[in-house]
């Protein structure tokens, strides 16, 4: 088993936003334990235990709520970052294998 750290890649949205949505890169089977933002800029790290670095990479959709939005049925609470506001980071129940 291995931990390890992966960077939020952003389609759209801004901190500042209502919403931030974007992707990581896993490989299949991964097992989320952690996120956080990393400083100075404040971007999203995910630390994740690895069982098989080998495995096929999925695509995890990931989206960042301020406290109070509206969170539908369909996303996964992933964890909170503490910051003005409060962010809540969900995973939207797609996810996309990359390779075989």
């Amino acid at each position: 088993m291995r931990l390890r750290q992966y960077q939020l890649q952003s389609k759209h949205g801004t901190a500042t936003a209502n919403r931030v949505e974007g992707y990581i890169k896993l490989p299949e089977g991964a097992k989320v334990v952690h996120v956080g933002a990393t400083p100075p800029r404040g971007e999203l790290s995910v630390f994740a235990e690895i069982a098989d670095v080998d495995m096929p990479e999925q695509r995890r959709e990931i989206v960042i709520l301020k406290a109070g939005d509206s969170i539908p049925d369909s996303y996964k609470f992933m964890g909170v970052i503490l910051s003005q506001p409060t962010l809540l980071v969900y995973e939207r129940e797609t996810k996309i294998l990359l390779s075989a």
